[in-house]
């Protein structure tokens, strides 16, 4: 029963707000004409080319000689507020 009530509310939700824009019409609509106005130009559009070769990636791994996990929670056991 529940269900149903739900989906009913859900229907007419969904009607009332298909329709809203047509009930907000009833508004009177003006036209201002400002006159014609002549654009001449040209569209300019970029070029751009790019080539690029597979190549592989070289990738070393720096040495860490100390840890730096006690400056990162440092700042996580101080009080903030």
């Amino acid at each position: 029963m529940r269900v149903k009530v739900i989906t009913i509310f859900l229907i007419v939700l969904l009607a009332l707000s298909m329709a809203w824009p047509v009930l907000a019409k009833d508004k009177e609509s003006r036209v201002i004409s400002l006159g014609t106005m002549v654009v001449q130009g040209s569209v300019q559009k970029p070029n751009a080319f790019f080539v690029n070769g597979r190549s592989t990636l070289q990738y070393e791994r720096p040495d860490v000689k100390e840890s730096f996990l006690k400056e990162v929670i440092k700042p996580l056991r101080s009080k903030t507020f």
